[in-house]
């Protein structure tokens, strides 16, 4: 999901839910802490230079059990941060605390309609370099131990 369409969901709803990949809402009491741009620049394992950039939410639990986020304070807190980090229509991640440590999602809409936290995953950007075709793909980790690429 993209900064412009949580823009878009956050002005055509009343409440405020979002979802874990099990189903179940974080808690209604949640904290939108941070919004930032995170760019990363970095080498694959088959020597390729990349860049990668997107924009991060952090959301945070607290006691306050009485908290509630509404969309338009969201969508407020997200409009300061465009006009004063100046920032692009990114994908969309969120940090959000596990049960014991920080844990990184994709933010998306479910096929209900929902905001939902969707687990980011682990890929190689170099599968030429490690030799894995697509049908062993599904079988190993490319760049796993005797993988040759790392």
């Amino acid at each position: 999901m993209k900064l412009s369409a949580l823009k878009t969901y956050l002005g055509q709803v009343e409440d405020l839910t979002v979802l874990q990949q099990d189903g179940q809402p974080i808690p209604a009491h949640f904290h939108l802490t941070e919004l930032g741009e995170v760019q990363k620049r970095f080498m694959d394992c088959g020597g390729q230079l990349r860049e990668q950039k997107e924009l991060v939410l952090q959301f945070w639990v607290d006691n306050d059990v009485e908290h509630r986020l509404a969309p338009s304070k969201m969508l407020k807190i997200i409009e300061l941060a465009e006009e004063k980090l100046q920032l692009a229509d990114l994908e969309l991640a969120v940090e959000y605390q596990g049960p014991q440590s920080l844990e990184y999602y994709w933010l998306d809409l479910n096929a209900s309609g929902q905001l939902i936290l969707n687990a980011k995953q682990t890929d190689c950007l170099a599968k030429e370099a490690c030799g894995i075709s697509f049908e062993e793909e599904k079988k190993s980790s490319c760049c796993g131990p005797n993988s040759g690429c790392c």
